[in-house]
C-alpha cells in the first residue's frame, strides 16, 4: 500500500501513489471541459445548432494532453440517483495527483477497445439545422463489424466498404443507400470515452493526493449530428 509514516500518524504518500498509476495504469487524452458560450443568455439552454457543442449540448473540450489514469476492471455499472433517474455506464478512474480534473471533463483511452452495438440510426434523418444523424458517437472507428437494416419487411446485412462505410469524422457514408426511412443498428470498435462527473479531492495529513473520479461512457448521451 502506498502510505508513509509522519508524526501525525500513518498518511498515504502521493508520490508512491502516482508511482502505482504509472506502473499499473493506461493512457489516456485528458480533455478540459469549459461551458459553451452558445448558451441562451435568457434561458441559459445551448444552441441546437450549434456545431461546437453537438457531442454534448452546452459544453466543449480542448484538445487534451497525455496523462496515465488508473481504472481497475472497468466493468460497466448502472446506477439510479437520488432523484430515480437510471444512469448508465459508470466507471471510476483515479488520477495522478498533479492532474487536477473537472466535472464534464472527458477521458479517452488509447490503447483499450470496446464494442459499441447500442446504436440506431434512419435513413435520410436530420435534426434541426438540416444535419445528418447519421454518424456514430465514438470516433475514431477502429473497424465496422455488421450493418444489418430492415427492407421490405426482411433483416438485410449491409456489405462494409462496398455498401457503407464510416469516415473518420463519424460520419456514416452510403454508396449502395437502403430507402429513406430504413431504420439500421451498426456494430464496430472504437477506444473507450468517458464524461468525468463527481471529481474528489483527496488529501491526507496536508499533502494532496490522487483525485478520484466517477466517469459514464460517452456513448450514453444524446446522438450527435453531422455538420460542421
Amino acid at each position: 500500500m502506498a502510505i508513509s509514516r509522519r508524526p501525525t500518524g500513518t498518511h498515504f504518500d502521493p508520490a508512491k501513489f502516482d508511482g502505482q498509476i504509472l506502473q499499473h495504469g493506461t493512457p489516456a487524452l485528458w480533455r478540459k471541459a469549459s461551458l459553451c458560450p452558445c448558451l441562451n443568455p435568457k434561458t441559459l439552454a445551448p444552441d441546437v445548432n450549434c456545431i461546437s457543442c453537438r457531442d454534448l449540448p452546452g459544453w466543449v473540450w480542448d484538445d487534451g494532453s497525455s496523462v496515465i489514469v488508473f481504472g481497475p476492471g472497468r466493468e460497466r455499472r448502472d446506477v439510479y440517483d437520488e432523484e430515480g433517474h437510471r444512469i448508465e455506464g459508470l466507471v471510476r478512474f483515479t488520477l495522478p495527483s498533479a492532474i487536477t480534473p473537472g466535472h464534464v471533463d472527458r477521458l479517452d483511452l488509447l490503447v483499450a477497445e470496446l464494442v459499441y452495438n447500442g446504436e440506431k440510426f434512419i435513413r435520410g434523418k436530420v435534426d434541426a439545422a438540416n444535419r445528418s444523424l447519421e454518424r456514430v458517437r465514438v470516433r475514431p472507428v477502429i473497424a465496422v463489424e455488421r450493418v444489418l437494416g430492415r427492407v421490405a419487411g426482411n433483416v438485410q446485412d449491409f456489405l462494409v466498404d462496398t455498401d457503407v462505410s464510416i469516415q473518420e469524422d463519424g460520419t456514416i457514408q452510403w454508396d449502395n443507400p437502403p430507402p429513406d426511412g430504413t431504420l439500421y443498428t451498426v456494430r464496430y470498435r472504437s477506444r473507450p470515452a468517458y464524461v468525468c462527473w463527481e471529481p474528489m479531492s483527496r488529501d491526507e495529513g496536508g499533502a494532496r493526493q490522487p483525485y478520484r473520479v466517477r466517469a459514464q461512457r460517452i456513448d450514453f448521451f444524446r446522438q450527435p449530428a453531422v455538420g460542421g
